[in-house]
């Protein structure tokens, strides 16, 4: 007959069980904590990166500014004189050219041919009177004379110096009066003051004008001017002011930015104050005869100005891609390991940038990333592959200008100091 356990038995075994399981649990929780982390191989391998190897040169700089062309004048015409519309020029019409002096309008006149007619009648008889009191005068003078009598009469009048003086005025007057005359029956012929493009036309035949009416817009055809502003960073890249005005002029290519036709041009004037807006400085550059080139350049054309700036020394030439978004220039250093520096672009032309880098790297050959990642980071070991050099210790050669109205070469244009091609890397 078996024997049945009695409870506290049972109890007492769980219990012990129990005890067992978690001083178990504890042990082995113990021995994975003391267990040693596993650690990550040693990084051997080195980034491969492309460079370029490059030393210090003299190199020209290439100064680009935006504008619009303007003409030198731009005129509201206007009449001088009130009248009724006779006739109007076939050439009075908004984009014809039309030489200095040539009549636009002629405003009914038979009322000024009146008037100068009568002003030339005037100044006839005023001098017939001037005569007949010179004569009057003088024999007033004899007569004085010949009375015997000493000293000077007690009046002008006696010898007629008054009359002589208004017969004098008389004469001028009329004469004044005669020149009003003669400028208001010329100014009935409305001419062009200059060479010039006609841009409107206000007035049509019969049209009663008065003096003042606006006749026309006319742009002066002579010369266009383009107002080019500059950064501080783009006015030390040019050459002093005396000697950019000076002859032989400074070279200046003008293109138009949509067809990309050029223009030879030359720098004006310089202006002496800053734009209180943007804080920058403007030079004016101008087109002779644009009229006269094949293609035509018109007022009001967009243009880039592209102008040639001083040898500097000391610079670096690199591709754009060297340059990061973030602005900085990256490149191998003596440990073969990635360093970086900030820097900003002297200038640039088509897709090379000129750096001035830091004094300790210019005094030996350097190789320079020309295309770095935003995963690069200092410190990091590298390997060059693809080196090129780049090194020039003279001003590269200015290429010819291309002749007015030829299409632009195929080379690009150079981009303002300071705003570089953007680019894919970091």
């Amino acid at each position: 007959m078996s024997r049945k356990l009695s409870p506290t038995v049972i109890l007492l075994l769980s219990v012990a069980l129990l005890v067992t399981v978690i001083l178990y649990v504890m042990s082995a929780s113990k021995a994975q904590m003391n267990k040693p982390m596993p650690q990550p191989p040693e990084q051997h391998e080195k980034a491969s990166v492309s460079v370029n190897d490059v030393t210090v040169g003299q190199y020209q700089a290439s100064v680009i500014g935006h504008g619009e062309m303007q003409a030198r004048y731009q005129l509201d015409l206007t009449a001088y004189v009130s009248g009724r519309i006779d006739s109007l020029s076939p050439l009075f019409e908004a984009g014809q050219f039309v030489k200095a002096g040539t009549v636009l309008a002629q405003i009914e006149d038979s009322d000024y041919q009146a008037a100068y007619a009568e002003a030339e009648y005037d100044v006839k008889a005023a001098q017939q009177a001037l005569l007949e009191e010179e004569r009057e005068q003088a024999q007033a003078e004899l007569e004085w004379q010949a009375s015997g009598l000493e000293g000077e009469p007690d009046s002008e009048l006696v010898l007629r110096k008054p009359q002589l003086a208004t017969a004098k005025a008389a004469l001028q007057q009329a004469k004044a009066t005669l020149s009003s005359a003669k400028i208001d029956l010329e100014q009935s012929q409305i001419t062009a003051p200059f060479d010039a493009v006609i841009v409107s036309r206000d007035i049509a035949p019969g049209s009663y004008v008065q003096s003042g009416t606006a006749i026309g817009t006319l742009y002066s055809a002579s010369r266009l001017e383009a107002e080019i502003p500059l950064s501080a960073q783009q006015w030390q890249n040019l050459p002093a002011e005396k000697d950019m005005l000076a002859e032989p002029a400074l070279l200046v290519t003008v293109k138009d930015v949509e067809t990309g036709a050029t223009w030879s041009g030359k720098v004006l004037r310089t202006e002496g104050h800053l734009d209180s807006s943007t804080r920058q400085r403007a030079l004016i550059v101008a087109v002779e005869s644009p009229m006269t080139q094949s293609p035509v350049l018109i007022p009001g054309t967009f243009v880039q100005v592209t102008i040639q700036g001083r040898a500097i020394d000391g610079l670096w030439e690199l591709p754009s891609s060297a340059l990061s978004q973030r602005g900085s220039i990256w490149y191998i250093d003596a440990n073969s390991q990635l360093a970086s520096f900030d820097t900003s672009p002297q200038f640039s032309v088509g897709d090379k940038l000129y750096i001035a880098p830091p004094a300790p790297l210019s005094e030996t050959s350097q190789q320079v990333l020309t295309h770095p990642l935003s995963s690069y980071i200092e410190g990091m070991a590298a390997q060059a592959q693809g080196t090129s050099t780049s090194a020039m210790k003279l001003a590269p050669r200015t290429e010819p200008q291309s002749p007015a109205g030829s299409a632009p070469r195929q080379k690009p244009e150079a981009r303002p100091a300071g705003m570089p091609q953007e680019s894919n890397h970091e």
